[in-house]
């Protein structure tokens, strides 16, 4: 809707009346009608809207010139006076090689302008298209930098989530990895004992056959049992040894999200820096 009553305004702006007025203002007071200059005497319009009025301007302009009279060369009054018959025909064909060579000149003239001012115009024309393409891709360029910020200050709020995680992740692992010692130390204690008591029921064989029997099954018992706790401690310890693994490898994978961050960090660092460094637009 705005770039529909900006294109209204500016066909209002600029016409042909509004153009040859300009152009003829510039003139009077001295000065070179050029784009700019036009464009900030109406108030506003654009090269490729004026141009057209322009050269129209100016092609009337160069016929004004071109059907000027040239106004008739003196006559020499000294020849006349010394000599009054070569006085007689010289002054025509010197009035008519005068009007010739002024008109030649004049038409030099007029067309050296038309080609100096055709050039002028088509540079001033490309001149101020650049300069809005350059500042039409400036503002495409820094809408492009501000999303692409953004979405790098979304993954960087990510990654640190993730990495807060995983910190939180590596503690329940040491916690479980201390739990996992202690009963780990826990059954190497009671197998400790297991081995203490199977040496006092081994000393009590020396009495009675049923006694030595008690003290055979009741070794056998404590055999069985210590076996079973020996495994149960190369179960925990194996498990320990996993649980060891799985913290290295959560650590590595930390110190690796930290580094990333530390990169894309740097990242939006260079992206605020070249940011600020971006050209002003008018």
């Amino acid at each position: 809707m705005d770039n529909d009553v900006t294109e209204r305004d500016r066909a209002r702006l600029v016409t042909a009346e509004s153009v040859g007025a300009a152009c003829d203002t510039l003139v009077a007071q001295g000065k070179r009608p050029s784009f700019r200059s036009i464009m900030e005497t109406i108030g506003g319009g654009s090269p490729n809207d004026i141009q057209p009025h322009f050269a129209a301007w100016k092609a009337k302009q160069a016929e004004a010139v071109s059907t000027t009279a040239v106004p008739e060369p003196p006559a020499l009054p000294r020849i006349a006076e010394e000599m009054p018959e070569l006085a007689a025909l010289l002054e025509p064909l010197a009035g008519g090689l005068l009007k010739a060579v002024g008109g030649m000149l004049e038409r030099q003239r007029v067309e050296y302008e038309g080609k100096l001012t055709t050039v002028q115009e088509g540079a001033e024309s490309r001149v101020a298209q650049a300069k809005y393409d350059a500042e039409t891709e400036i503002r495409r360029v820094k809408a492009e930098l501000t999303a692409e910020s953004e979405e790098w200050q979304i993954a960087e709020a990510s990654i640190l989530e993730e990495r807060l995680s995983l910190l939180d992740r590596g503690a329940e692992l040491e916690a479980a990895n201390a739990a996992l010692i202690t009963t780990a130390d826990e059954a190497t204690s009671r197998a400790a004992k297991a081995e203490e008591s199977l040496s006092l029921a081994r000393r009590s064989l020396d009495y009675t056959a049923l006694e030595r029997d008690e003290a055979r099954r009741k070794a056998a018992a404590e055999q069985e049992k210590v076996a079973r706790l020996e495994a149960e401690k190369a179960s925990l310890l194996g498990l320990i040894d996993s649980l060891r693994s799985e913290v290295v490898t959560e650590r590595d994978r930390t110190e690796r999200l930290h580094q990333r961050i530390e990169v894309l960090v740097g990242k939006l660092a260079r992206m605020d820096d070249d940011d600020g460094a971006a050209p002003k637009m008018g």
